[in-house]
């Protein structure tokens, strides 16, 4: 990653939008390999069964891929959005131009104030953990209150 700062930044430029590039760039091809997985994953027995209700194509591919796997794209979704936060701090820390929490771990290692350090940490996992991936837990129990079915009894 260190050595993409040098194109990236002769292409995009620097500050903010350096390190949203350098974030797309490092969290896209994990999400997008975890989606595609998950499309993967749908059944042909499915498709058949769209086609014995009569749906059209664009019907099946709505019904099966995008509401049938809904959930599956929100746990994907949380799995790369914790592995956004930890590389938050690294992006900020090749691109120190804007400033950030990844610049002020770097500045505050370099005088060993650990006491700083577990501050800016525990807030990363104050905000992350406890407050986006419960975000998204929740709003997935919201959209897909069917995942939580199950076909036997425990």
């Amino acid at each position: 990653m260190a050595g993409f700062v040098i194109i990236f930044t002769r292409i995009f430029g620097g500050g903010f939008t350096l390190e949203i590039a350098l974030l797309v760039f490092g969290v896209a091809p994990f999400f997008l390999t975890s989606m595609v997985d998950v499309v993967d994953s749908v059944t042909q027995a499915e498709f058949d069964q769209t086609r014995s209700l009569r749906m059209g194509r664009a019907r099946a591919v709505w019904e099966v891929v995008i509401l049938g796997r809904l959930d599956q794209m929100f746990d994907a979704l949380r799995q790369n959005a914790t592995m956004g936060w930890m590389m938050l701090t690294m992006v900020e820390g090749l691109s120190k131009y804007t400033g950030g929490v990844g610049v002020v771990i770097l500045n505050e290692g370099k005088y060993r104030n650990l006491d700083a350090i577990f501050a800016v940490q525990f807030t990363i996992l104050a905000i992350g953990a406890l407050g986006q991936d419960p975000f998204l837990r929740w709003l997935k129990n919201l959209c897909c209150p069917y995942a939580k079915l199950t076909l036997e009894k425990k």
